[in-house]
């Protein structure tokens, strides 16, 4: 099987940072059909959903999605400093910061692949999951679309 991956050299770098620290470094594939999207197509995708945003730990979403299916780098200034370069002049009270996304990643299900959300029942008093979920699921609605 050939593999081709388009990535800058930051993305590399993250993952060489990933590897120094534990020795190894991995990337996962999800066997589920995703098509391939480029930058201006995931900047338009963000955009549109940045206007649904109610809180800005929704990014964890936005981060599990790009991480887990897209090639976007772990490590969460890194994830955030490509965002920020997708959209250099796009404002929002909702802007990428890597420390709301450790905030909202916590240390449950939220730390997992999102093929990990897909099956995860939240406790019933659970609101955070479930709004991550669903921006989840629409931020790949909406890549689907462009």
């Amino acid at each position: 099987m050939r593999i081709i991956i388009e990535t800058e050299c930051e993305d590399v770098i993250a993952q060489i940072e990933v590897w120094a620290k534990y020795g190894r470094a991995s990337v996962e594939i999800d066997s589920s059909p995703h098509r391939v999207v480029g930058d201006a197509e995931i900047a338009d995708a963000i955009k549109t959903l940045l206007h649904e945003f109610t809180t800005i730990t929704q990014w964890v979403a936005i981060y599990r999605i790009l991480v887990d299916y897209h090639g976007f780098p772990q490590p969460f200034s890194y994830f955030c400093k490509r965002i920020n370069r997708l959209m250099p002049n796009f404002k929002s009270r909702f802007a990428c910061d890597y420390q709301a996304i450790q905030k909202g990643i916590g240390n449950g299900i939220l730390k997992k692949p999102y093929a990990e959300w897909k099956v995860y029942q939240p406790k019933k008093n659970d609101k955070v999951f479930p709004r991550q979920k669903r921006t989840a699921e629409r931020f790949m609605q909406l890549l689907e679309k462009v």
